[in-house]
């Protein structure tokens, strides 16, 4: 009921030391500290109702996790009068959602006209909260389940466990570089998806195809004409 207000406490309840941390903008007077045993933030300062309901808006909360817990913290706020009298609490309840975070980049070689593995994996730092990647960006090649027959094809959401066993084979005789994209996500279409795209880039050895035969004919004890042997023309030079 008092004009002025002494001080004020915030606290998370389901408190997770480690995890959540509460902070504020300092004004009009008033300086706080976050006790990070308690999870409780106390502002003092003598100071109007008015100053501090606008000290007590610039509250913030943050989770300092890639993995937090799912538990509902509820943050309760409480104010202190020159009486001195103490506030019943104002409740206000956060609801955590997980965002993916960006997997490692992925490096593979392997010969040409063959099915290559390439392992995906979520970042170590998002713990269960990954279950599938999209699929984008694929680049001189086809890319399959592990069956060798199931086509993976771009935008399409794979399960973490399809992707660590994933096949990509190149274009037929094609050598060189190759690519596809994966982003991670915590469902199975883009609602989930988080972080960056990753790359997977693929080399493709390039291997000798069979050339062509030759027929030639040569009467008997004459020497014939040249024999002239070539590559196959896929191979190149």
């Amino acid at each position: 009921n008092a004009d002025y207000i002494t001080s004020a406490q915030i606290k998370i309840t389901d408190y997770v030391m480690g995890q959540d941390q509460l902070s504020f903008t300092p004004q009009f007077g008033i300086t706080g500290n976050f006790d990070n045993t308690t999870g409780i933030l106390t502002l003092i300062g003598v100071t109007s109702a008015g100053n501090y309901a606008t000290a007590l808006s610039s509250v913030k909360y943050v989770n300092l996790t890639d993995a937090p817990s799912d538990l509902t913290r509820t943050i309760e706020f409480r104010v202190t009068d020159t009486d001195p009298t103490t506030s019943a609490p104002a409740t206000l309840t956060l609801n955590l959602i997980s965002v993916a975070d960006t997997p490692a980049d992925v490096n593979e070689a392997f010969d040409e006209d063959t099915f290559g593995l390439v392992a995906l994996a979520p970042n170590p730092l998002d713990g269960n909260t990954v279950t599938h990647f999209q699929i984008t960006g694929i680049t001189n090649g086809t890319l399959y389940l592990d069956d060798e027959m199931t086509v993976v094809n771009n935008n399409d959401f794979i399960t973490v466990t399809q992707a660590s066993t994933l096949k990509f084979k190149g274009n037929p005789d094609y050598f060189g570089p190759a690519e596809f994209k994966f982003q991670a996500s915590t469902n199975d279409n883009t609602t989930g998806l988080g972080g960056d795209k990753a790359t997977a880039s693929i080399t493709l050895n390039p291997i000798a195809d069979s050339p062509a035969n030759i027929l030639a004919s040569v009467n008997e004890d004459e020497v014939s004409d040249p024999i002239v042997l070539t590559p196959n023309a896929v191979d190149g030079l």
